[in-house]
């Protein structure tokens, strides 16, 4: 844990004086959740192309793997919940926020590999989130008319499914 903490201060010295929103796996014990971060997902606000590839070229250099994007929303196929930015909590680190619980959990389903289900569930019941709370949210989604949708819908049905379990 020591290494993650370490490349994880080393990472808040390089986005210093940024605007950010940190997903993944990274984001995790701000919601109260233990787990060494294996993905490191920033979004950094108020940027352009160029600067984006100055983040990621000091990022790379410094030997931290991280995915570095002006617009998170654009990862997958399907896209976040509209207004996902107004719902962000600030982390008490200058400049730092992560998503709103439901939104994170909805970004995990995205992709929908066992790693997220289970953060997603670990997050709901840390933070006392119900089916319907993410319920709600799913209405903010602009789903596209795609296979994927149906992909999706099947990763939130099975996390449904495993949260009812822990009741």
């Amino acid at each position: 844990m020591h290494g993650e903490k370490k490349k994880f201060n080393k990472l808040a010295s390089l986005i210093h004086g940024y605007k950010c929103i940190l997903s993944g796996d990274v984001a995790l014990p701000f919601y109260g959740a233990e787990r060494d971060a294996i993905e490191i997902d920033i979004e950094i606000q108020n940027t352009g192309y160029e600067e984006i590839e100055k983040i990621n070229a000091l990022i790379d250099e410094a030997g931290i793997e991280a995915d570095v994007t002006g617009d998170s929303s654009c990862w997958g196929m399907i896209p976040l919940p509209s207004g996902y930015r107004d719902r962000v909590i600030e982390t008490g680190l200058p400049g730092i926020s992560i998503l709103d619980p439901i939104d994170f959990i909805l970004s995990k389903m995205r992709r929908g590999i066992e790693r997220d289900l289970t953060d997603s569930i670990e997050v709901a019941r840390i933070q006392q989130l119900t089916e319907q709370d993410i319920e709600g949210r799913l209405t903010l989604i602009d789903l596209p008319l795609d296979p994927v949708t149906k992909i999706y819908n099947r990763r939130l049905e099975v996390f449904f499914k495993a949260l009812k379990a822990f009741d």
